[in-house]
């Protein structure tokens, strides 16, 4: 298992993932968060944490990497749960 540090993401065992315009958006169980790689330049770009899990609240259980990914091709929009809410991500 790889541990996250400034270009690896720890996977875990039930993360998702989805390919959109060439990027790569990876709900990671191991760290909890939504990781978005260019898969261009094999670079992290983003890595998001749950509103419901921050930095300050350790014991939330709220996980990105609990989640299903679908995303709305028409419309460039991304769809994850984090165990308590559903979201939406207007993608570029």
């Amino acid at each position: 298992m790889i541990e996250r540090s400034g270009t690896t993401v720890d996977g875990g065992a039930s993360s998702n993932t989805i390919i959109y315009k060439n990027k790569l958006y990876y709900a990671s169980w191991g760290t909890h968060e939504l990781v978005v790689f260019n898969l261009d330049t094999f670079v992290m770009e983003h890595a998001y944490l749950s509103p419901q899990r921050t930095i300050f609240d350790r014991y939330s259980t709220a996980n990105f990497g609990s989640s299903t990914l679908a995303i709305d091709r028409d419309k460039g929009l991304l769809y994850l749960g984090d165990g308590y809410y559903l979201y939406c991500m207007q993608l570029d």
